[in-house]
């Protein structure tokens, strides 16, 4: 059982093409010689308990078949169990998301097959963070773990809009999403504490990553790690959309962060609060509202790396 792989099985990432997809990795899988045991999620947040109730079964290779929101569950499914700690469980991803960002920082092969490729050698594995998210939603507290990144203001709203419109665009709807938020958002009032240093003033766009990637391929936590047991925090200031829109493509390669009231921070404790509704985004899902509380969790997700 230890040396099976549990397949976690998303049919409806990368716009509900999962299922066509999984036809052809199970193909790659058979023929590689990769022993496996397929399970396919049916609802949203299935892949968590689908996860959990495997490790305690006695599995200990998790293979996801989806996207970063399928890969956010199953590693919140991982910290559900106490049958063992978490990183006596290894996870491998075949990422057939909309984003697909959480790869980029890792040097996962996009394609899958290539990807599968790297289940042959299953003990070529990195030990990274986690991240512990807590928000609030109808007035109840609520918690999430994540391993990629975690964004607010600006970042959320581009993602709620992009998340009703969801479809097979994949990154383009994020695009169409980002350029029509662009005119109709405005800076926030927010407080942000790292580690007890405090900003308070208009905010843009907050992000607190693990990883560098999100919003399909835009690079808005370039200076993150995802084992140095650190957040690694981006912030930009009060900034007007017109500066927003002039430095679009330096989203994509990181260098908008050298902009003015562009800021960067690390620390392992981060506090967000603000007198006006602000949500919370991680991994592609919208949460939550403020107030916000990150903790880093550190050497804590054994994933299988080229």
């Amino acid at each position: 059982m230890e040396q099976t792989w549990y397949a976690i099985v998303n049919p409806a990432a990368g716009g509900s093409r999962g299922n066509k997809r999984w036809s052809k990795i199970e193909a790659d899988l058979k023929a590689m010689g990769i022993d496996y045991e397929a399970h396919v999620t049916n609802a949203s947040l299935h892949a968590s308990h689908i996860a959990k109730e495997a490790v305690e079964k006695g599995y200990r290779k998790l293979l996801i078949v989806g996207g970063d929101g399928t890969l956010n569950e199953v590693v919140n499914g991982l910290f559900a169990q106490q049958a063992v700690p978490s990183t006596e469980v290894t996870i491998a991803l075949v990422s057939i998301g909309t984003g697909n960002d959480w790869i980029k920082t890792m040097g996962i092969p996009k394609e899958p097959k290539e990807a599968i490729k790297l289940l042959k050698n299953p003990t070529n594995t990195r030990t990274i963070d986690a991240g512990l998210a807590t928000y609030h939603m109808h007035g109840h507290k609520h918690s999430r773990h994540f391993i990629n990144v975690a964004g607010m203001a600006f970042d959320a709203e581009v993602t709620r809009d992009a998340n009703n419109g969801k479809s097979a665009l994949g990154p383009v709807q994020y695009w169409m999403s980002l350029v029509k938020v662009i005119f109709s958002f405005d800076a926030v009032p927010i407080k942000v504490e790292v580690d007890g240093a405090v900003y308070d003033g208009p905010t843009f766009c907050l992000n607190v990553g693990n990883c560098q990637f999100a919003g399909g391929g835009m690079m808005i936590v370039p200076n993150a790690k995802p084992d140095d047991g650190l957040f690694t925090i981006t912030h930009i200031k009060n900034v007007s959309r017109w500066t927003v829109i002039r430095n679009v493509a330096a989203l994509g390669d990181g260098t908008f962060t050298k902009l003015d009231n562009v800021e960067q921070y690390t620390g392992k404790n981060v506090k967000v609060s603000s007198p006006v509704p602000v949500w919370l985004e991680v991994e592609g899902e919208v949460l939550g509202e403020a107030p916000f509380e990150f903790n880093i969790v550190p050497a804590s997700v054994k994933v299988l790396v080229p």
